[in-house]
Protein backbone atom coordinates (compact mmCIF):
# COMPACT_ATOMS: atom_id res chain seq x y z
CA UNK A 1 0.00 0.00 0.00
CA UNK A 2 1.30 3.46 -0.88
CA UNK A 3 1.99 6.18 1.63
CA UNK A 4 -0.17 9.26 1.37
CA UNK A 5 0.55 12.86 2.16
CA UNK A 6 -1.23 16.19 2.13
CA UNK A 7 -0.40 19.47 0.51
CA UNK A 8 -2.03 22.84 1.04
CA UNK A 9 -1.37 25.84 -1.18
CA UNK A 10 -2.22 29.50 -0.94
CA UNK A 11 -1.58 32.53 -3.11
CA UNK A 12 1.35 34.96 -2.71
CA UNK A 13 1.03 36.57 0.69
CA UNK A 14 3.33 38.75 2.73
CA UNK A 15 3.85 37.25 6.19
CA UNK A 16 6.39 38.26 8.77
CA UNK A 17 8.35 35.60 10.64
CA UNK A 18 6.11 36.24 13.65
CA UNK A 19 2.94 35.78 11.61
CA UNK A 20 4.32 32.54 10.17
CA UNK A 21 5.25 31.37 13.67
CA UNK A 22 1.73 32.06 14.91
CA UNK A 23 0.30 29.96 12.07
CA UNK A 24 2.78 27.19 12.85
CA UNK A 25 1.72 27.11 16.50
CA UNK A 26 -1.94 26.92 15.48
CA UNK A 27 -1.18 24.13 13.02
CA UNK A 28 0.93 22.01 15.39
CA UNK A 29 -1.61 22.33 18.20
CA UNK A 30 -4.53 21.35 15.94
CA UNK A 31 -3.09 18.27 14.24
CA UNK A 32 -4.12 15.23 16.34
CA UNK A 33 -1.23 14.51 18.73
CA UNK A 34 -1.73 10.77 19.37
CA UNK A 35 0.92 10.77 22.14
CA UNK A 36 0.70 6.98 22.57
CA UNK A 37 2.20 6.60 19.12
CA UNK A 38 4.14 9.73 18.15
CA UNK A 39 6.77 11.95 19.69
CA UNK A 40 6.10 15.66 20.02
CA UNK A 41 6.85 17.83 17.01
CA UNK A 42 10.49 18.92 16.77
CA UNK A 43 12.42 21.46 14.74
CA UNK A 44 14.60 19.94 12.02
CA UNK A 45 18.00 21.68 12.10
CA UNK A 46 19.77 22.44 8.84
CA UNK A 47 22.54 19.98 9.73
CA UNK A 48 20.27 17.12 10.82
CA UNK A 49 22.46 14.15 11.73
CA UNK A 50 19.77 11.89 13.17
CA UNK A 51 16.77 11.84 15.53
CA UNK A 52 18.90 12.94 18.49
CA UNK A 53 19.68 16.25 16.77
CA UNK A 54 16.01 17.27 16.49
CA UNK A 55 15.27 20.37 18.55
CA UNK A 56 12.19 21.06 20.69
CA UNK A 57 10.30 24.11 19.43
CA UNK A 58 10.44 27.05 21.88
CA UNK A 59 7.35 27.75 23.95
CA UNK A 60 7.69 31.47 23.21
CA UNK A 61 6.23 32.35 19.80
CA UNK A 62 8.71 35.18 19.33
CA UNK A 63 11.60 32.74 19.77
CA UNK A 64 9.93 30.46 17.24
CA UNK A 65 9.75 33.48 14.93
CA UNK A 66 13.54 33.80 15.24
CA UNK A 67 13.89 30.26 13.95
CA UNK A 68 11.47 30.97 11.09
CA UNK A 69 13.46 34.06 10.15
CA UNK A 70 16.66 31.99 10.04
CA UNK A 71 15.11 29.89 7.23
CA UNK A 72 14.62 32.85 4.86
CA UNK A 73 15.40 32.20 1.20
CA UNK A 74 18.87 33.45 0.32
CA UNK A 75 20.75 33.93 -2.93
CA UNK A 76 24.13 32.42 -3.81
CA UNK A 77 25.88 35.23 -1.91
CA UNK A 78 23.97 34.42 1.26
CA UNK A 79 21.81 37.54 1.03
CA UNK A 80 18.16 37.34 2.04
CA UNK A 81 15.84 37.55 -0.96
CA UNK A 82 13.04 39.92 -0.03
CA UNK A 83 9.64 38.33 -0.51
CA UNK A 84 11.25 34.92 -0.98
CA UNK A 85 9.60 33.54 2.13
CA UNK A 86 10.64 31.11 4.84
CA UNK A 87 11.05 27.32 4.97
CA UNK A 88 10.89 26.03 8.57
CA UNK A 89 10.85 22.26 8.95
CA UNK A 90 9.32 20.08 11.63
CA UNK A 91 9.25 16.36 12.34
CA UNK A 92 7.74 13.90 14.76
CA UNK A 93 8.64 10.25 15.09
CA UNK A 94 6.87 6.91 15.21
CA UNK A 95 9.70 4.85 16.64
CA UNK A 96 12.48 5.75 14.23
CA UNK A 97 10.14 6.59 11.35
CA UNK A 98 9.95 10.32 10.55
CA UNK A 99 6.74 12.21 9.78
CA UNK A 100 7.37 15.67 8.33
CA UNK A 101 5.59 19.00 8.32
CA UNK A 102 7.18 21.49 5.93
CA UNK A 103 5.52 24.86 5.38
CA UNK A 104 6.77 27.47 2.93
CA UNK A 105 5.30 30.76 4.04
CA UNK A 106 5.68 34.48 3.42
CA UNK A 107 6.34 34.04 -0.31
CA UNK A 108 5.24 37.08 -2.31
CA UNK A 109 6.15 35.83 -5.79
CA UNK A 110 3.89 33.93 -8.22
CA UNK A 111 5.14 30.57 -6.92
CA UNK A 112 3.01 31.12 -3.83
CA UNK A 113 3.06 29.25 -0.55
CA UNK A 114 2.48 25.67 0.50
CA UNK A 115 2.56 23.24 3.40
CA UNK A 116 3.42 19.56 3.11
CA UNK A 117 2.23 17.16 5.81
CA UNK A 118 3.18 13.49 5.66
CA UNK A 119 1.04 10.73 7.10
CA UNK A 120 2.48 7.53 8.58
CA UNK A 121 3.10 4.75 6.07
CA UNK A 122 0.39 2.05 6.23
CA UNK A 123 3.12 -0.61 6.13
CA UNK A 124 4.48 0.37 9.55
CA UNK A 125 1.85 2.53 11.23
CA UNK A 126 -1.06 1.11 13.25
CA UNK A 127 -4.40 1.63 11.45
CA UNK A 128 -5.69 3.74 14.33
CA UNK A 129 -3.11 6.46 13.53
CA UNK A 130 -4.44 7.01 9.99
CA UNK A 131 -8.19 6.76 10.33
CA UNK A 132 -10.42 8.82 8.09
CA UNK A 133 -11.30 11.14 10.98
CA UNK A 134 -7.63 11.76 11.84
CA UNK A 135 -6.88 12.53 8.20
CA UNK A 136 -9.81 14.96 8.04
CA UNK A 137 -8.78 16.68 11.28
CA UNK A 138 -5.17 16.96 10.13
CA UNK A 139 -5.95 18.54 6.78
CA UNK A 140 -8.47 20.90 8.36
CA UNK A 141 -5.78 21.95 10.84
CA UNK A 142 -3.42 22.88 8.02
CA UNK A 143 -6.10 24.64 5.96
CA UNK A 144 -7.32 26.66 8.93
CA UNK A 145 -3.87 27.63 10.21
CA UNK A 146 -2.72 28.96 6.83
CA UNK A 147 -6.07 30.05 5.32
CA UNK A 148 -5.21 27.85 2.35
CA UNK A 149 -6.84 28.21 -1.05
CA UNK A 150 -6.60 24.54 -1.97
CA UNK A 151 -5.55 21.34 -0.20
CA UNK A 152 -5.61 17.60 -0.76
CA UNK A 153 -4.59 14.18 0.60
CA UNK A 154 -3.05 11.97 -2.07
CA UNK A 155 -0.53 9.25 -2.99
CA UNK A 156 2.12 9.67 -5.67
CA UNK A 157 0.56 7.00 -7.96
CA UNK A 158 -2.86 8.70 -7.73
CA UNK A 159 -1.22 12.05 -8.54
CA UNK A 160 0.30 10.53 -11.69
CA UNK A 161 -2.92 8.71 -12.65
CA UNK A 162 -4.68 12.05 -13.11
CA UNK A 163 -2.23 13.10 -15.80
CA UNK A 164 -0.61 15.76 -13.66
CA UNK A 165 2.60 17.17 -15.13
CA UNK A 166 4.97 20.06 -14.56
CA UNK A 167 3.27 21.91 -17.42
CA UNK A 168 -0.17 21.38 -15.87
CA UNK A 169 1.11 22.62 -12.52
CA UNK A 170 2.50 25.76 -14.18
CA UNK A 171 -0.96 26.37 -15.61
CA UNK A 172 -2.25 26.38 -12.07
CA UNK A 173 -3.83 22.92 -12.10
CA UNK A 174 -3.93 21.01 -8.83
CA UNK A 175 -4.46 17.30 -8.24
CA UNK A 176 -7.56 15.91 -6.59
CA UNK A 177 -7.07 13.64 -3.60
CA UNK A 178 -9.27 11.31 -1.58
CA UNK A 179 -9.98 14.46 0.47
CA UNK A 180 -9.78 17.86 -1.22
CA UNK A 181 -10.52 21.39 -0.02
CA UNK A 182 -11.41 24.10 -2.55
CA UNK A 183 -11.78 27.62 -1.18
CA UNK A 184 -14.35 30.13 -2.40
CA UNK A 185 -11.54 31.95 -4.21
CA UNK A 186 -11.03 29.01 -6.60
CA UNK A 187 -13.39 28.52 -9.56
CA UNK A 188 -15.44 25.37 -9.08
CA UNK A 189 -18.69 24.23 -10.70
CA UNK A 190 -20.41 22.91 -7.61
CA UNK A 191 -23.35 21.63 -9.64
CA UNK A 192 -21.00 19.09 -11.27
CA UNK A 193 -20.12 17.32 -8.01
CA UNK A 194 -23.00 14.84 -7.96
CA UNK A 195 -22.27 11.21 -7.15
CA UNK A 196 -19.19 11.73 -5.01
CA UNK A 197 -18.82 10.13 -1.58
CA UNK A 198 -19.18 13.38 0.32
CA UNK A 199 -19.44 17.12 -0.43
CA UNK A 200 -19.55 19.55 2.50
CA UNK A 201 -20.02 23.25 1.82
CA UNK A 202 -18.67 25.61 4.48
CA UNK A 203 -18.30 29.36 4.83
CA UNK A 204 -14.74 29.16 3.49
CA UNK A 205 -15.15 26.65 0.67
CA UNK A 206 -16.00 23.06 -0.21
CA UNK A 207 -14.66 19.81 1.27
CA UNK A 208 -14.83 16.92 -1.19
CA UNK A 209 -14.32 13.22 -0.51
CA UNK A 210 -14.01 10.51 -3.14
CA UNK A 211 -15.19 6.93 -2.95
CA UNK A 212 -12.49 4.47 -1.94
CA UNK A 213 -9.78 4.99 0.66
CA UNK A 214 -7.05 7.61 1.15
CA UNK A 215 -4.52 5.15 -0.30
CA UNK A 216 -6.79 3.97 -3.13
CA UNK A 217 -9.43 6.55 -4.13
CA UNK A 218 -11.70 6.14 -7.14
CA UNK A 219 -10.09 7.75 -10.19
CA UNK A 220 -13.41 8.43 -11.92
CA UNK A 221 -14.42 10.56 -8.94
CA UNK A 222 -11.19 12.54 -9.21
CA UNK A 223 -11.81 13.18 -12.90
CA UNK A 224 -15.31 14.42 -12.05
CA UNK A 225 -13.81 16.98 -9.67
CA UNK A 226 -11.15 17.96 -12.23
CA UNK A 227 -13.90 18.71 -14.75
CA UNK A 228 -15.69 20.79 -12.12
CA UNK A 229 -12.47 22.75 -11.64
CA UNK A 230 -12.41 23.48 -15.37
CA UNK A 231 -9.44 21.26 -16.19
CA UNK A 232 -9.17 19.35 -19.45
CA UNK A 233 -9.82 15.64 -18.89
CA UNK A 234 -9.04 13.03 -21.53
CA UNK A 235 -11.98 10.72 -22.35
Amino acid sequence: MDRFYSSAVWSPRRQTPLECAQSIVTCLRSIPRLPDYFSNWRIVPEDLAGPDSLLPPPDDVEMLADYVESTALRNDRGEIMQGGGFSPRFMRLYGEHPIRLSPRCGVESRRGNNCLLEFPHPDWAPPETITHDIIRQSLRAVVTAWSADYAYVITHPFYDAQGMSARAARRGERPVGWLTFVSNDVDLDRTALDGLARVDETADGVWIELHGTPAEPLLDDALTVRRALGYSVSP
